[in-house]
């Protein structure tokens, strides 16, 4: 019977090698993708910022205001240049 329990752990040996090894090299193999990953991640959220920033330079009101004004020859309304329209609400539908 001894014999038996040592000749199943000299077979079963070579097959627990070869999952650790098989284990490790699936291992080195997903740690290298998430790296990977996190490089694209971090080459994302920097170009990410670099949008926003941009966005906040193009939409500043002082710019808007300047561009306005010295492509488009465009100048701010000026109170006695503007109407008030207002609606009133009537619970008549049809006119």
């Amino acid at each position: 019977m001894k014999k038996v329990v040592l000749l199943a752990c000299a077979a079963l040996l070579p097959v627990v090698i070869f999952a650790n090894v098989w284990q490790a090299a699936r291992y080195a193999r997903l740690k290298d993708e998430v790296e990977s990953k996190a490089q694209v991640q971090a080459q994302w959220l920097e170009q990410n910022k670099r949008l926003i920033t941009g966005l906040a330079v193009l939409s500043s009101p002082d710019r808007i205001e300047k561009l306005a004004r010295d492509e488009f020859k465009l100048e701010r309304a000026r109170p006695e240049n503007s109407r008030t329209v207002e609606f009133s609400k009537t619970g008549d539908q049809n006119g």
